[in-house]
């Protein structure tokens, strides 16, 4: 399957062609830390509000510095107006200029007395010789002649600086007499306020600095849980779901912790019963004796059991996520993988496949399952080999058999539809006929025998008594029910009797392995020829060896020998009576008896068949 990478802005190795450097210079860090994010908005917020309330504080600390003054300016002129009246009404200079010199000098401020004729009649800081000019005409003077009142913010004439005017006219009963006007330097006045911006600028600093502190202790240990948090979520995805949130608070951050503590609980458990089943699915899978194999929506192979990879011949090892078309073996799965995914529907197909051990009969069962955008396909593969095996050796059994009986029983039909045409009645030929009818009737029930002895055999009914036998009795017996055979066809008989031997087995069983063993070398066995027993020992297993001189049995047929009704010489075995069916009976007991038995043979000198059985001393299962 392929594997996605999943890739996070704050992650290790996120960014890994930016430089640190190049990252803090266009403020990339702001953009992946939550903390800088919190904290420069909230400095910005901090600071952008402490700036307007000094700008605040500033301004109106101006504006009360300002009114201060204005209104101190306005009780001196106030003190001043009484002799200044009188000084104007009297027109005398020297009692007004003592005055006005002494309040000068000890409030800073300058003073001047100006005739409606705009004389300067007093003055605190200049000779008035020195102050020829008309004043009248100051403006702050032609304000004061409006509106009682009259300022004005403007160079000096005189001392050449930025001064203040405060102006006030003098009137009595109406009549305007002159005016009293106060003046400060403005460099005064901004020196007060620039200490006062310094003392507030320094306040300010110092709260910013604390604010700055305050806040980076507050967010820091906001984020703290938040980073913590992203760390934990981090290990999850990377498969480690042993971490867990230490401590979570009771606030929204703590209580996210505890349930992402408790997502994490749940997820390991899940994963562990998803892996469990899934191990326990794929145990099964591959233990199941079909072949399974799943193929995603371009064919590469998904899962694929041990059993699939023996019925296709291929190499294919699960992990290895390769196309089928690339795979040895696997290729010929393409067509039906084909028309499932085209007809989106289970498709079933039965292939022949042919290697070094002979033909293979594989049953395809293809099923179509949704992927995202495609379908991709299960086969679940069958190994009919056996079964169609079995098929044909049925249907040739039931041939076989129909054929052996036909045989016989057409003769007996021929012979007895004789008869009943008058040859009964013929004394030569009736006695004849009838020992025809007789043997075909003996074939028969030889035949019938066999078959039901086979089928019992093969349907586990047959029942054993296993005892510890010597051969030695049994072959005695058997060898005397055919003393006349061997003396009619002249066979010579080489046993010589050894019952030092013994073997678990059932005796019946036993004898009757022997007489088919016997009855087939004589019956395959030409006048004057031999017959040799013999009886040895095998690792754990006693052997009883049959040996003839006969026909023998060609080597393309030795491995046919013990199937039912097969015959090597098919016409020479029908005429020596045989069924077919003998060394067929004769492997079914053997193995019935947890023993063995092989066959040696040579074309015209005969052949040699050893049935092995386990020794008595060995225990039996």
């Amino acid at each position: 399957m392929g594997t996605r990478t999943i890739k996070y802005g704050y992650a290790k190795g996120a960014m890994p062609g930016r430089s640190r450097l190049g990252e803090f210079l266009s403020f990339g860090f702001v953009k992946t830390k939550i903390y800088w994010k919190l904290y420069l908005t909230n400095s910005f917020l901090l600071i952008t509000i402490l700036t307007l309330v000094i700008v605040a504080i500033l301004t109106k600390f101006e504006e009360l510095l300002w009114h201060n003054r204005f209104t101190h300016l306005k009780e001196k002129i106030t003190m001043i107006i009484p002799q200044a009246t009188t000084s104007l009404k009297s027109n005398k200079e020297g009692p007004i200029q003592d005055l006005v010199t002494q309040i000068g000098e000890n409030t800073a401020t300058r003073i001047t007395i100006i005739k409606k004729d705009g004389k300067v009649i007093a003055d605190s800081h200049e000779p008035i010789a020195d102050l020829a000019t008309n004043h009248w005409q100051r403006p702050e003077i032609q304000q004061a002649l409006d509106s009682s009142y009259g300022d004005s913010l403007r160079l000096s004439d005189s001392l050449d600086t930025k001064m203040f005017y405060l102006a006030k006219r003098i009137e009595e009963d109406g009549e305007i007499l002159g005016a009293v006007r106060l003046s400060i330097p403005m460099s005064m006045f901004q020196k007060q306020i620039r200490d006062l911006n310094l003392v507030i600028l320094w306040i300010c600093f110092f709260g910013i600095v604390i604010m700055l502190m305050s806040s980076y202790h507050l967010i820091h240990k906001i984020t703290r849980p938040i980073t913590e948090l992203m760390s934990i979520c981090n290990s999850m995805v990377l498969g480690d779901y042993s971490k867990k949130v230490k401590s979570p608070g009771t606030d929204e951050i703590g209580r996210l912790g505890y349930t992402l503590n408790r997502l994490s609980g749940e997820i390991s458990s899940k994963i562990a019963t998803i892996s469990m089943e899934r191990a326990q699915l794929k145990s099964m899978l591959t233990a199941m004796t079909e072949g399974i194999v799943s193929v995603d929506s371009n064919d590469k192979i998904l899962f694929c059991n041990h059993t699939a990879c023996i019925f296709l011949d291929g190499n294919y090892s699960t992990g290895h996520e390769k196309p089928i078309s690339e795979t040895a073996g696997f290729k010929i799965l393409s067509p039906i993988l084909i028309e499932a995914r085209k007809k989106k529907s289970s498709v079933v197909e039965e292939i022949t496949l042919t290697n070094a051990t002979g033909e293979k009969i594989l049953n395809l069962h293809a099923s179509p399952f949704p992927l995202r955008n495609d379908f991709g396909v299960v086969v679940v593969i069958h190994d009919m080999t056996r079964i169609r095996h079995l098929e044909k050796v049925r249907q040739d059994f039931v041939a076989n058999v129909s054929h052996e009986i036909k045989t016989p029983l057409t003769s007996i039909n021929g012979y007895v539809e004789t008869l009943l045409d008058g040859a009964i009645y013929d004394e030569p030929y009736n006695s004849r006929f009838l020992k025809k009818v007789q043997s075909n009737t003996n074939r028969l029930i030889f035949l019938v025998k066999d078959i039901l002895s086979l089928a019992k055999i093969e349907s586990d009914k047959l029942e054993l008594n296993f005892e510890k036998k010597k051969w030695g009795p049994i072959i005695e017996q058997v060898l005397a029910q055919y003393e006349q055979v061997f003396a009619d066809k002249e066979l010579a008989l080489d046993y010589k009797p050894d019952n030092s031997i013994i073997v678990q087995g059932d005796e019946e069983c036993m004898r009757q392995i022997l007489d088919n063993l016997v009855s087939n070398a004589l019956r395959y066995t030409q006048a004057g020829g031999k017959i040799t027993i013999r009886l040895s020992t095998h690792s754990a297993y006693g052997v009883l060896s049959v040996s003839d001189t006969g026909i023998g049995i060609p080597q393309k047929d030795m491995e046919r020998v013990f199937e039912r009704f097969y015959r090597a010489d098919k016409d020479r075995s029908r005429e020596l009576g045989g069924t077919g069916l003998g060394l067929s009976i004769v492997k079914h007991m053997v193995s019935t008896m947890q023993g063995s038995v092989t066959v040696e043979s040579e074309v015209g000198r005969g052949s040699t068949f050893s049935v092995f059985l386990p020794l008595a001393k060995d225990p039996f299962c």
